[in-house]
């Protein structure tokens, strides 16, 4: 989540996380639950402004769930190419960056996410 949005925000990443904060994201092998709010807060981002956080149940379409990233930047968490588990990948409204230094995802058409923060367009990054 953290290289996810420092890639949205493009600032350098040791500035936008306290250490403290990195090495309890580390301790706790990723983000979950709330930390993933106060992720967004400590990068200057508020929920239900600078973003949003939609669940995409598994009966939608995939060409709808397109439909609402086309042009717009979020984060998308999808299954892991690499462990049993859910990974998190950054979407440029055109391009795909997935942050993994194992198996990528290389195209948005490769994956289904269960869940999308969806960045004002209006946003200045």
């Amino acid at each position: 989540m953290l290289a996810c949005i420092t890639t949205a925000v493009q600032r350098p990443y040791e500035e936008i996380w306290p250490s403290d904060f990195r090495a309890k994201i580390e301790e706790k092998r990723g983000c979950f639950g709330d930390v993933i709010d106060i992720a967004f807060e400590i990068a200057g981002l508020r929920k239900n402004t600078d973003y949003w956080c939609v669940c995409i149940p598994e009966y939608v379409p995939l060409n709808h769930v397109r439909q609402l990233l086309n042009g717009r930047r979020a984060i998308l968490q999808v299954r892991s190419l690499n462990v049993q588990g859910w990974h998190l990948v950054y979407w440029t409204g055109e391009q795909l960056y997935d942050p993994s230094n194992k198996q990528t995802y290389q195209w948005i058409e490769q994956l289904y996410p269960a869940y999308v923060w969806i960045f004002d367009e209006t946003l200045k990054t």
